[in-house]
């Protein structure tokens, strides 16, 4: 029996990747329980949480670990945790 799995190409993800990426976590989370209430207005929910994604990522892609598929289908986001000496 074969599992099924098949890995999915990823790649590091650039400054030219960040509407997609933008695109993508505010789609993934229009209908969210955490964000729904912190955008209370669905009206204006995408422009406001697109927003506040894009500084998210925005800060992220400083560093070399966050992740997309070819046209950012699927995101990961990852931001190291300050190191003290």
């Amino acid at each position: 029996m074969t599992s099924g799995y098949r890995p999915v190409p990823a790649r590091a993800a650039g400054p030219g990747d960040l509407d997609a990426i933008v695109g993508t976590l505010t789609t993934a989370f229009f209908h969210d329980p955490l964000w729904g209430p912190a955008f209370p207005d669905e009206e204006h929910r995408a422009e406001q949480a697109a927003a506040m994604w894009r500084l998210y990522a925005t800060s992220a892609l400083r560093y070399p670990w966050s992740q997309v598929t070819d046209h950012a289908e699927s995101v990961a986001i990852w931001i190291p945790r300050a190191v003290r000496s």
